[in-house]
């Protein structure tokens, strides 16, 4: 996630077309609401936030090996690249 001031970088883990987790340095969390349709994808999910949580919904588009989208959280949005890992 590019969020203007930082590259912030994690690891999205699909186990299936309704799991999946995002791991982070400090954790994980698990990815809700997962959607897969026509190459379309969302999810949301919470990770702690100075000291709080913040809520995350994800929307984007697979092509190949590629994922991107937007992150929207109330904080604003931002731009979400992501390469399969073999």
């Amino acid at each position: 996630v590019d969020t203007g001031d930082q590259i912030i970088e994690s690891q999205l883990i699909f186990t299936s077309d309704s799991e999946g987790k995002q791991v982070f340095d400090g954790g994980e969390v698990e990815l809700t609401a997962i959607t897969v349709e026509d190459g379309e994808v969302t999810f949301e999910l919470t990770v702690p936030y100075e000291g709080d949580e913040l809520d995350i919904e994800f929307e984007g588009e697979v092509d190949g090996d590629e994922l991107e989208g937007y992150v929207y959280t109330d904080l604003g949005e931002a731009p979400l690249f992501a390469t399969r890992v073999q």
